[in-house]
């Protein structure tokens, strides 16, 4: 299970598919439980997505890519927002 945060929040999920080949192989083996690869899911309409932003650098922590924990747009009790589905955004910090 990970742990990641909404509206300050820790949320905790799991992650059994995607769509995104490079994030399968980073997610099994972090996780260490197979998570498939399911190219039907780029043909989900974005409006049928929430979001979930996933940071490639900064703090490290326990986060998928190794730093801070995803953020989530939504979970289950926001009714009319919620998706099981997600569109990753990835994050980066910059310095200035």
């Amino acid at each position: 299970m990970h742990m990641g945060t909404f509206d300050g929040e820790s949320v905790y999920y799991i992650i059994t598919d995607s769509n995104d080949e490079t994030h399968v192989d980073l997610i099994t083996e972090k996780q260490e439980w197979k998570v498939e690869l399911a190219l039907p899911l780029s043909n989900t309409p974005k409006e049928a997505l929430q979001t979930v932003y996933m940071f490639t650098d900064g703090v490290d922590d326990d986060g998928i890519h190794g730093y801070q924990a995803e953020v989530f747009s939504s979970t289950p009790t926001q009714t009319d927002e919620y998706s099981a589905l997600a569109s990753i955004t990835n994050v980066s910090w910059k310095i200035g």
